[in-house]
């Protein structure tokens, strides 16, 4: 049996690098980024709703504030017009006040 002496490379189809390959939220658990519905949190928790989204919207800003691909992510929430959960570090509302400070300059 002879043998090619160059054996035919290995293709794997790579998808090119990405910001988002380097964002700190990546092993992080995604609710911390979007708030929770009443129907998300069993009965006894309820009343405790508001307190619960602020708390991890605190978390997920620490996380974006650590981040290195932090720019990136804003750019692109504030051109998507996300409406919800923190990306860039900045909740929805702080995305649309960027968005009309942008504007009226």
């Amino acid at each position: 049996m002879s043998r090619h002496p160059h054996p035919a490379p290995a293709f794997e189809l790579e998808r090119p690098k990405s910001w988002t390959d380097d964002a700190a939220c990546t092993p992080a658990d995604a609710r911390l980024f979007y708030p929770l519905a009443l129907d998300e949190l069993a009965p006894r928790d309820r009343s405790s709703l508001w307190k619960i989204n602020a708390e991890n919207e605190l978390e997920a800003k620490a996380i974006s504030h650590r981040c290195p691909v932090r720019r990136e992510c804003r750019r692109d929430a504030i051109e998507d017009t996300s409406e919800w959960g923190v990306r860039g570090g900045l909740n929805a509302a702080e995305r649309r006040y960027r968005v009309r400070q942008e504007k009226a300059a």
